[in-house]
């Protein structure tokens, strides 16, 4: 019986300390990138908020531009992220908001084939659109 309770004990404190593979996606995207993200992983789906700092008061070309660009910087880190199996990630969800409003600014969704198989560092910014699933933009063009 004292054998079966030490291994329980020590199960439960190897359960603890180890990380789950969202803190582990976490920490990795947070070390890829200059904004503090989030992330929810479950089921294969990468889920990321982008916090956006809104300056002008409305978001335009060039924040345009910074969504691009860190989407390209976030595809390319969940492409690199070291893992054994290549479909633990099978989607990633990317949404940019305000800080100061919690208003979502734009909404890119890429499948695994769109991320794995693209060559980010060779992708232009104004070309993110055109090459993840789902872009959408709610800011106003100037």
């Amino acid at each position: 019986m004292k054998k079966f309770l030490l291994l329980m004990f020590l199960f439960l404190i190897l359960s603890a300390c180890s990380q789950s593979e969202e803190d582990k996606i976490q920490k990795y995207l947070d070390d890829k990138t200059s904004y503090d993200i989030s992330t929810v992983f479950k089921d294969g789906v990468l889920n990321i908020e982008v916090p956006m700092i809104d300056q002008a008061g409305t978001w335009n070309k060039d924040g345009q531009m910074d969504v691009n660009r860190e989407t390209i910087i976030l595809l390319e880190a969940v492409k690199r992220y070291p893992r054994e199996d290549l479909d633990l990630i099978k989607e990633a969800n990317i949404q940019f908001m305000t800080r100061e409003t919690n208003k979502v600014v734009a909404k890119i969704h890429a499948k695994s084939e769109t991320f794995m198989e693209t060559n980010w560092s060779d992708v232009d910014n104004p070309e993110v659109s055109q090459i993840v699933d789902e872009y959408n933009f709610n800011g106003q063009m100037k």
